[in-house]
């Protein structure tokens, strides 16, 4: 996570906000595995100022996706030539907007405070490390649990917030299946568990590219409402992009709700299953 805050502030890796978003979520799915003995005041406020960060990081990440998107948006032909010349300088303007706000979160005493007390909670389970992990059946027990509860909600009404949802407790499953080889080496079945991680990167990517649908469906109608000076044609077709956008979102929805594959369900029905047996360890 620190390795990223340098390629934020100067603004020229692509990839830099996307990594340390993950960070940021991995460091919270971490940090949940954890018994936090005598303070667990501290490891809570941890997690907030984390996900305060990894929300504070979102509008610039959206904006990033707009307008990696718009010149392929001309391309399908659902806007005209004239249409994204007239789009992507307001969205360049958000989008340094953004960044501006980033940073200022990022330089903030609030920021900092966050890093240094989760340095100071991993500094001390490091220093425990034999009290440090919860029991790592369980833990999977629970987020493979809660991915069923979401996934099945999104099957039955396959709306883009029920997705969005379904989503983030994918990536919480998968990124404890990622720690699991080096918290628990001689407990798991390492070949289901890397069958599983795959099989949870294609879910959250596919989830992801609907979600964005929706995504870009918003930011539409936000140019259209606050850039009123766009010339007829323009404004004409971002109201009547925004609507295809939003239809084409809730039938992507409905259509992967309807397909969530057979392995990712039982998967989460039965996470126990990423485990070896008792009898099994000593062989």
């Amino acid at each position: 996570m620190g390795a990223c805050l340098p390629l934020l502030e100067q603004d020229r890796d692509e990839d830099a906000l996307h990594d340390f978003r993950v960070a940021l979520r991995r460091l919270r799915t971490l940090l949940r595995l954890f018994d936090h003995g005598a303070d667990p005041r501290l490891a809570a406020r941890c997690d907030r100022a984390l996900r305060w960060l990894t929300r504070s990081s979102g509008q610039r990440r959206d904006l990033d996706v707009a307008l990696r998107d718009l010149t392929l948006l001309a391309d399908r032909g659902a806007l005209s030539a004239e249409a994204v010349v007239l789009l992507r300088e307001p969205l360049r303007r958000e989008r340094a907007r953004a960044q501006r706000r980033l940073l200022a979160t990022l330089r903030g005493t609030r920021c900092r405070r966050t890093l240094a007390a989760t340095e100071q909670l991993l500094t001390r389970h490091e220093a425990a490390s034999a009290e440090m992990p919860l029991d790592l059946e369980t833990a999977a027990r629970r987020a493979g649990h809660k991915l069923r509860r979401r996934l099945r909600r999104a099957g039955r009404d396959g709306t883009l917030l029920r997705l969005h949802a379904a989503r983030k407790a994918g990536k919480q499953f998968r990124y404890l299946l990622e720690v699991l080889p080096a918290l628990g080496p001689r407990r798991i079945r390492r070949r289901e568990v890397q069958r599983a991680i795959a099989e949870l990167k294609v879910l959250q990517e596919d989830l992801g590219a609907i979600c964005d649908l929706g995504v870009q469906a918003m930011l539409c109608d936000e140019l259209g409402a606050t850039r009123r000076s766009l010339p007829g044609e323009p404004a004409a077709e971002l109201a009547q992009l925004g609507s295809r956008l939003r239809a084409h979102a809730a039938e992507a929805a409905r259509a992967a709700a309807a397909d969530l594959t057979p392995m990712t369900m039982a998967m989460a029905d039965q996470p126990e299953a990423l485990f070896l047996r008792r009898a099994e360890r000593g062989r």
